[in-house]
Formats: structure tokens, sequence, C-alpha cells
């Protein structure tokens, strides 16, 4: 709590009047019976009374001098103020959970409610803690002198005693002192230093105690009062004991003071009277409640500087909370406030930062602007704040908007060049308020009917031009909302009425005009929700709270409070609680496109959440049931609205509203429910795009507006199908309507798969009955069919999960939707998907089992598997060869055509590589021969290049080699010319003649030989006869000579130092080869030759060679050449 810098005789010189002279000693008045002794109250105390809380008692002084002490002892009485509401709201940050949950309208209904509740807890304990001090009697010698009240505060500690001698320190004494005027508390101090916008519990207790216990009070006339009584031997001495008492803390000052008066030129010797701090206000001081606005800016700040904390967040938002409360009770504290936290906002430092880098603000800061901006705009709307102040305000307003960082109310918008006339801040539209009166006579004349509607006189009632309030929706609802926020709770009522009455007149315009055009069209470029001033919300808070009931029990907490017939809208009975249905569905309803930014389109968002669920919040009975059903069949016959036949491409979607209206009408009116329902699943801004692409990215750029949330709108509808799916209960023509709808309007398949597995799970969770559950696994299957045919061609991450999820549910649903999906694949799924995925699972084992299939089921699945698996692999063998092979194997005349298929494939089609792999599985599968016939295929596609000697299919030529030795003579002459006419690596084609010429392992005896594995000629097993001299041996030899010699000369014409050691290890092989025929030594030689002939200019290179192959010596080769 903030103390008084100074002294009690010192700190209010500056406001306290000063009095003239000292006045003649009175006697006091002989003490009068009380008033409770009779049966009315003295005109003395009503007279009392009243001037206590309009007239400061410097004008009572100057007027009535001297004014005897029974009417200054009543006044000083009736001056504390009496309301406890008034210092519960002065008790903390924030006392209200309402007003909390008010001001932020910002937030989505689930966050308003926790932080409003959060933040209603502590002011709650701490009004709460000055009760129990109260009520302990920790409250003493409370002491009234004029217009100060003082006393002190025991307080028990809570810390546990250390030792047995700690009881006598086990309560700490806190004094307070409290000065007040006109029934408000202008100052207050505390000795407990407890650092605070607002009051400590012990301030909080003694004014309690003053209120409750007023007679428990001391009270005396003001000090200057007793003073003018004293002779001047007892002023010398109040002098000398009060200086004895507290020296160390007033004799400087005293004798300060004592100089002054001394000295017969100081300002104190010249001016006439002295302070007195006991007797009241002056009459120029503002009489206004205590706040300490040097803890307002500095807690402000603290708070800005934490940036995105829940905690500081919270704390801001608990502070408009308390603005908004003031402005209700008409505290003149609450724009005083107001203005210094706008103040520190501006002066923010991430405020310039964020404008100079041209980064967004945080959401927390964005919603805590736009909630300062709300405050400002009820404060100068205000019917009653006087002109100068408003002006005032004005330039005030005016000059924050100016300053460049300022935020605008629509950050997405681009900013590029705007003068300040030009942009749209948080503060426009409390400046766009100023075009606007309240002294429209007509306007006037409806804010003073609740006086007559209520004294049941209205001589005017049968007037048109009460009726209604003809205004912009935006503006009318601020002026209600302004009316409200200020405390005019019965003037806000009566106009929201009349507005309301304007806005169904407007609606049925509409359906006249709708008779004549057939375009709809954008009448207006205001929407009423998501609007920064949120007019349609204000409406609904407004009638809601005129329809609570506080002594009901929580379920029942609001209750239909008739409306007066010369006020209500209709002309028959009506009630507030229905006039907030249909104003929130009329709203909600509106054709409106969908605002431009990110920030604009979730707090349109947030709105709508917020709407529908301060409506879901009451119970629901037959009248509300009838005011809906009635609102929406007017708005499905309308025109130019959300629920119209025709709406505008871009315009906002109706899914959430349509949910709640399908939700409470489907038991009551079903034709209704679900033709409200079909319309709420379009989407019109997808609906026009043909493509089947996935939507499913949260940014989607229509013509004119790009819809950042596009995802949030599709959610919906998932939702909002779901519901309506659920809600036919076995109604097959409801399902049918409802599922063409969400096949035609529902586009992002992320968003359709959520729906197919939330419709499974909700069918197979065993809360549904039979029959139901029957229909919703068939709708579930079809939006899975639907589903795979929009993600065939578009790439999708999930698109493995959903081929999957649907052949489970194709499962679950029978035998026959696994047979349709078969039959008609190619509209939904890939060959390689339908092969993989669909025949794996018809074919597993365990599908006849689940699927309780007997033999003719089970061999029609069988011949519809594999007929897929044929029309497959047609189309892609690559991917499905294999999966035909196997599910065609123990039917010979499909396994011949899957083989076939493979055997007349394309080059295009089936790469060597993919040709192997399909070998090796027929290898596998004991086909040696077509295995051996696919190699040979894969051989003539295949080529190897001199330096691949690496290359991945080096291993599948050996296999292929390996394979015809199994065979015959035949299969090797032909295999290996085809590996002559594929490789042309030396060392590839090296390794094949070595295993060639080395016992084989892999031949098999003829006899060994199964009756697959025979040559179709006849050929024997003579592998292991072949001769490297006799042909295809000696052809491959040669082959792998010429690819030495060319594979040696092309590495010299390119070769580096540190090359060297490969290639003398390439020469080894070479020479090895080269011994392999008949005169192989002589043309190595000649090679040698050649090399050193040729390169001799690589000296150590050569030498190199020489040391490496001494034999070959220059002698040598010579003598070679002559042999």
């Amino acid at each position: 709590m903030s103390r008084d810098d100074q002294s009690v005789g010192t700190s209010h010189s500056s406001q306290r009047r000063l009095k003239r002279k000292f006045k003649s000693p009175q006697k006091p008045p002989e003490a009068k019976k009380s008033c409770a002794q009779y049966s009315c109250r003295t005109l003395l105390d009503i007279c009392a009374e009243v001037v206590a809380v309009s007239i400061p008692f410097q004008t009572v002084e100057d007027r009535f001098s001297p004014v005897p002490e029974a009417v200054q002892l009543r006044i000083i009485y009736w001056s504390f103020p009496r309301n406890e509401d008034e210092i519960r709201m002065y008790s903390s940050i924030s006392s209200s959970v309402g007003a909390n949950h008010d001001a932020m309208k910002y937030t989505s209904a689930f966050s308003s409610v926790v932080e409003s509740s959060a933040s209603a807890a502590g002011p709650k304990q701490q009004f709460n803690r000055a009760v129990r001090l109260l009520n302990d009697g920790n409250v003493r010698d409370a002491l009234q002198i004029g217009f100060h009240l003082s006393g002190s505060i025991n307080c028990p500690n809570s810390k546990p005693s250390s030792s047995d001698f700690d009881f006598l320190n086990d309560e700490k004494q806190y004094k307070v002192s409290i000065n007040f005027d006109r029934c408000k508390i202008t100052s207050v101090s505390c000795t407990c230093d407890n650092k605070d916008i607002f009051w400590c519990p012990h301030v909080v207790a003694l004014a309690l105690f003053r209120i409750r216990c007023a007679k428990e009070v001391k009270y005396r006339l003001p000090i200057s009062e007793s003073l003018c009584q004293m002779t001047k031997d007892q002023l010398q001495k109040l002098c000398m004991y009060t200086i004895a008492q507290h020296h160390r803390d007033i004799l400087p000052t005293c004798q300060q003071v004592v100089d002054s008066l001394l000295s017969p030129n100081s300002k104190i010797s010249v001016l006439a009277g002295y302070p007195d701090p006991t007797a009241g206000a002056s009459r120029d001081d503002d009489n206004c409640y205590f706040i300490d606005e040097s803890q307002v800016q500095e807690q402000v700040k603290f708070y800005l500087s934490q940036g995105g904390y829940y905690n500081s967040a919270k704390q801001l938002k608990c502070m408009f909370s308390k603005i908004k409360e003031m402005l209700k009770a008409r505290d003149t504290n609450g724009p005083r406030m107001l203005r210094l936290i706008t103040l520190e906002f501006i002066a923010d430092p991430k405020l310039k930062i964020w404008h100079n880098q041209g980064s967004a603000m945080t959401e927390k800061s964005r919603i805590l602007w736009d909630t300062l901006g709300y405050m400002w705009l009820m404060v100068v709307f205000n019917p009653l704040c006087p002109s100068s102040l408003r002006e005032d305000w004005r330039a005030c307003l005016t000059e924050w908007h100016s300053k460049p960082e300022c935020p605008l109310e629509n950050p997405d918008l681009p900013n590029i060049d705007l003068v300040a006339d030009d942009k749209r801040s948080v503060f426009s539209r409390a400046l766009d308020t100023y075009s606007f009166t309240w002294d429209d006579a007509q306007l006037q004349a409806l804010l003073k009917r609740h006086r007559r509607a209520q004294s049941g006189s209205d001589p005017m009632r049968k007037s048109s031009d009460l009726k209604y309030w003809d205004e912009e929706i935006s503006i009318a609802t601020c002026r209600v909302d302004t009316l409200r926020c200020n405390g005019f709770e019965n003037e806000s009522i009566v106009l929201s009425l009349a507005v309301i009455r304007s806005l169904r007149r407007r609606l049925k315009k509409k359906v006249t005009k709708s008779r004549r055009s057939d375009d709809p069209v954008i009448e207006s470029a205001d929407s009423w929700v998501g609007n920064p001033s949120e007019p349609i919300l204000a409406l609904v808070d407004l009638l809601l709270e005129v329809s609570e009931d506080n002594s009901a029990s929580p379920a029942a907490k609001f209750t239909h409070i008739p409306i007066p017939d010369g006020l209500s809208p209709r002309s028959e009975e009506d009630s507030y609680l229905c006039l907030a249905f249909e104003v929130a569905i009329l709203g909600m309803s509106q054709h409106r496109l969908l605002p431009a930014g990110l920030y604009a389109q979730e707090r349109l968002c947030r709105a709508e959440e917020l709407i529908i669920s301060k409506l879901s919040n009451v119970n629901m009975d037959t009248r509300i049931v009838k005011t809906l059903m009635l609102v929406s069949m007017a708005l499905m016959k309308g025109f130019n609205n959300g629920l119209a036949a025709q709406v505008h491409p871009e315009s906002v979607p109706m899914q959430i509203l349509c949910k709640y209206l399908f939700e409470m009408l489907v038991h009551v009116e079903r034709e209704l429910a679900f033709e409200i329902g079909v319309l709420g699943l379009r989407l019109p801004v997808t609906d026009n795009n043909q493509t089947t692409d996935d939507t499913e990215s949260l940014m989607f750029n229509a013509e004119n507006t790009r819809w950042y949330t596009l995802g949030n709108f599709q959610s919906r509808q998932v939702e909002l199908a779901l519901t309506m799916f659920i809600g036919a209960n076995d109604n097959m023509l409801f399902i049918k309507k409802v599922l063409d709808a969400v096949q035609f309007h529902l586009k992002s398949a992320s968003h359709l798969f959520s729906l197919a597995q939330d419709i499974h799970k909700k069918a197979t969770g065993g809360t549904v009955e039979s029959d139901c559950k029957k229909t919703l696994l068939n709708v579930a299957f079809e939006l899975g069919l639907q589903l795979l045919r929009i993600t065939l061609r578009a790439s999708t991450w999930r698109r493995s999960e959903m081929v999957t999820w649907q052949i489970n549910c194709a499962m679950d649903v029978g035998a026959g939707a696994l047979i349709s999906m078969m039959q008609s694949w190619s509209n939904f799924l890939s060959p390689k998907e339908a092969t993989s995925n669909l025949s794996s699972t018809v074919m597993n084992r365990d599908t006849p089992m689940r699927l309780q299939l007997n033999y003719t089921q089970i061999q029609e699945l069988k011949n519809c598997t594999r007929t897929l698996v044929l029309q497959c692999t047609r189309k892609d063998p690559a991917n499905c060869a294999i999966y035909a092979l196997t599910f065609c194997e123990n039917d010979r005349q499909a396994f011949e055509a899957a083989y076939n298929i493979v055997l007349e494939a394309s080059p295009g089609t089936l790469t060597s590589s993919q040709l192997f792999t399909i070998a090796r599985f027929l290898e596998q599968r004991m086909h040696r021969y077509r295995a051996f016939k696919l190699s040979n295929l894969a051989l003539k596609r295949l080529k190897i290049g001199a330096s691949q000697e690496t290359h991945h299919s080096v291993n599948d030529v050996h296999w292929a080699v390996a394979i015809s030795f199994q065979l015959g003579r035949s299969e090797i002459v032909a295999t290996l010319r085809q590996v002559i006419s594929s490789v042309q690596c030396a060392n590839v084609l090296s390794d094949i003649l070595r295993r060639c010429t080395m016992s084989a392992p892999n031949v098999l005896d003829s006899s060994k030989r199964s009756a697959g594995s025979k040559s179709p000629g006849g050929g024997s097993s003579s592998s292991r006869f072949l001769n490297i001299n006799q042909s295809p041996l000696n052809e491959l030899l040669e082959a792998t000579l010429n690819a030495y010699l060319s594979g040696i000369t092309s590495r010299l014409q390119h070769i580096s130092p540190r090359h060297y050691t490969d290639f003398l290890t390439l020469l080894h092989k070479a020479r090895h080869t080269f011994s392999l025929a008949p005169n192989g030594r002589e043309r190595f030689a000649q090679l040698m030759e050649s090399l050193m002939t040729t390169h001799k200019g690589k000296k150590k290179l050569m030498q190199l060679i020489r040391q490496t192959f001494p034999t070959f010596t220059a002698a040598d080769v010579a003598s070679t050449s002559r042999v």
C-alpha cells in the first residue's frame, strides 16, 4: 500500500483550503435524544446526509459561518462512504467475474471463462481477509476527527513460533489513516508498506468497521475547531507534549515552522489561516476515490515488459475489467486509470521494435490493444460525458492515433504510405464516435420510454417513430453497449429493443427484394460478428444479463422475463431470453464477406464460438425452441443471408450456426433441421473450385481474400456432418441427403478422412444400435471411397494410411464391400495399392475366418483377386508382377497369363533390375527355365560400361550365368553371348570368365535336375565339359581381352600419380586373364611394349611397371617377338 511520504500535518497543504481566522469558541449544544426514539428521522439528519454527498464542507462554512457543532458532527458522520460495494471495488485489481468476462470479448469462450475465474479468486480472497480481520475484532482505536479516520489493525502472525516466549510477538499492529470527502475516500495510508494500485486489507477492514460499526467509532470535530476552544497555555502544552512524544520524527519540522512564524516576511506569516488535514477538501479539489497513479504506471510497465507470459496478460485483463466496473458505477477513476494504462502501452519499447522491424505483435498483445480501443470507445461515447472533457480525450486519442507505431485495427491490411488520416488504428472507432451525438429528439424520446412503460402510462406507445431506431447496426449497438457499460441499464434495454425491431423490419424488406432479384450481394461491408465493437455479442450479453435469475439454481440460471407491452418488438408476448436467441441467430446468419487478414479471421471464429457457448449455457425449453424454428424458417425463405439458397462465393460459412440449430431442432422438426444442416455444409469458396486437389492447407487463395482459417471452417464441416449422420438415426432418406452433400462440399482429403474415421469409431464403439451401426459403417465406407477417389492422383503423405483404413473398413462392412472395391479398383486405387494392400488382405488366411465365409464365397473372393492382380500387372508390371505370380501360382492358366504379361512388357515399363528381381522370385519358386528367359530378357536391357565395375546389376549378371549353367549348353551359350553384348567392363567379364573355367558348384547332374528345369530343346548338362578354346568361352575370353586393351588405353590418357596404384592392379588382372589365352603371353608383352613406347614420358609410371613386371623386359620382349 502506498504511504504518504509527508507527515499528516503537511502532506495535504497543497490540496486543503486555508482557514481564514481563529473562530470564537462555541459551547457544544446539549445532547439531544437519539433519532431511534422517534418514528422518523430528524430534518437535521436528512439535510446533513444530502449535504455530505454533494456539497464541499468549505462551501458550507463559507455560506453558514459559524457552523454549529451538532451540524458539523452530522455532516462528518454522513460524509464517509456508505456502500460496501464501493469499498469492495477498491479492495483489489478485479472483483467481478462477469466484468472480466465481458471486457475480454476477443478471447475464446474457454479461455475467457478460465481467466475470469482465475482473476476473481484474488480479489475475493483479499476482501474476505479484511472481513475476517473485522469479525475477529482486530480493528481497534477507531477515531474519526473531522474528515479523517484512523485506527490500528492487529494481524496475527502466520509464521510458527520458534520458542515459548514468541507469544509476545504473535501479532503485528498496523496504523491506518483514511481521508474522505463527499462519500469518497480520497487518500489512504498504512504502515504495512504493501505497494499496490488499490488498498490493502487493513485499510479495507477499517473502512468496513466504519460502515458496519459506526456507533463504535469515536467522533470529533476537525482539529481546528478543537484548537479554537483552547487557551494559550493549553495550546503550548499541546505543542510541547506532541514534540516530546514524537521528537525524533517531527522536531526538525517543528523548528522549521517556528522559524517561519518568527519571520514576519515568511509565506506562513503572510498567509491567513492554516492547513487542517481533518477539515475536508476544498471546493476546487477533485472528488474521487483514491488510487495510486504511480503504482498503476509501474505495474502496467512491469506487466508489459514480461511479454506474453500468461500471468502478465491476465493481470492486464483484470485492469481492464476493473475499469469497466468503475464505468458501470460511474466512477471517474475509470477514465483516469484508462489514460494511465494507455500512456504505458504507447511507451512500451516493444511497440517501436515491432514497427521498425515490420514484425507482427503477439496474439496476446493484439488482444490487449483491441480491448484498450474498445474501452476508450465506451468512455468517449458516454452520453453524460462533459463536452470539455470529451474534447480533452479527443486530443489524447488523436495524438496516440497519429504515432507511427500505434497498432492498426486490422494489422494484416497493407499500410504502405498511409497518412494519419487514412489509417485505421485501434483508436479509430473511438474517434469515429465524435461524428455522432445523443441529441436526436427521437433518440431522447426512446431513452425516456422505460419510465413511462414501467409506470404503465405511455402516451406514445402507438407512435411508429418510437418503435424503431434506424442506424447502422454497429453504431446502434455501440450506443447500447455504451449505455450498459456506463450504468444506464434501463436505457440500454429500451434502445436495444428498438434496434432489434429495426433489424426485423430490414429482414422483411430483404424477403420482398428477393422476389425481384436473383443475384446475392453483400449489402454491408461491416460484419456484425467479429467486428472490433462486436455488435451482436453486445446485444446478446445485455439480453442474457436481463434474463439472469440469481435466486435460481445454477442449472436454471436464466428465466423468461416478459417484455413490457410498450417495449416488446412483437405484438404477442415476448421475453428477453427468447429475444437473445433471435438476435444471436440473425446476427450470425448475416451475409458477409470473410475479413482480410489472419487476425481478423481468427477474431471472427472466436466471436462465433463465444456466442454459441453463451447460448449453450441456457437450458432449452419450448419457448426458445419455437423462437429458433420461427427465425430459421424466416431465414430460409429470405434472401441475402447466410442460409439463403444462393450466397456469395466468398461469404462466411455457416457451419457453427447450422450445427447449433440442427442440435436444437432435430428432435422437434427433423425436416427443417436437416435442411438447415445441408445448407450449413456449404463452403462456397471451395464449392466453386472444381479441382480435386487436397485443400487441407490453412491458407487458400480465393479471388479477393486469402483464407487463412480455411482449415477451421473445414473442421466445422466435419463436426456438422458427424452430428447429422448420428442424428439421422437410420433414416436412409436423411442419410442419403447428408452423404451427397458431404461428397459435394467437403473437398479436403484430411478432413474427409477425419469424418470417415469418426463415423467408423462411432459405429464400432458399441454405443449405437445394430441397425444404426450397419448404416454408419456403410456411410464410413462410402466416404472412404470418395476419399480414395479424390486423392488417387493428388499427392498426400497420408495416402497409405487412408488405403489401409479403407480396406479395414470394407472388412467390417463385409465381403460384398471387398468385392465391390476389387471390381472397380481403378477408380480408387493405384495398381500397386490394389495388389500390395487390397489383394494381400483378401488372400490372407485369416480373412475368411474374420468374415465367416463359406467355400463358395472364398472361391469367389480368390477369383476376383486373380482377376484384379492380372489387371494391375498389365498397367504396372514393375510393382504388381510378383504379387500376380504369387496369387496365381495355384491356377495354371492365370499363372501363365501373368508370366506372359511380364515377358511382353515393353522396355519402358520393366527395367533390367526389375526383370532380374522377378526372375530371382521365379527361381526361388523352382521355375528355373522361366527365370532363365526373364534373366536373358533383363540382360538384353542391361548396359554396363567399361568403368562401371560397381554397377548395381553385377551380381544379377553372375546369377544369370549361374542359372544358365543349371540348364544346359544351349542356355549357357545364349547367356554368355548376351553377356558379351551387354557388358563392356573388363573386370566384370574377367570374373565371369574365371567362374566359367572353374568347376561350378551349382552345376546339376541331368539325373538331379527337375523336370521343370530341363530345356525345351532337350539339352543336357554339359557345362562341366566347356573348353576355353571353344565357343562360347573363347568368345568371352576375346571380349574380355579387348575390354582390357581399351580400358588400359583409356585410363592412360588422363591418369595422375594418385591413380598409379589402381592402374598397376588393373595390369595384374589383365596379365592373369591374358594368360588364359593360347598366345596370351605374347599379346601381353606386346601391350607392355606399346605402353613403354607410347607413354615413355611418364617415367615414374614406366619405372613402376618395370619393377612390378620384371619378367617383361625389353630383351624378353624382343626374344618373344623373334620366336
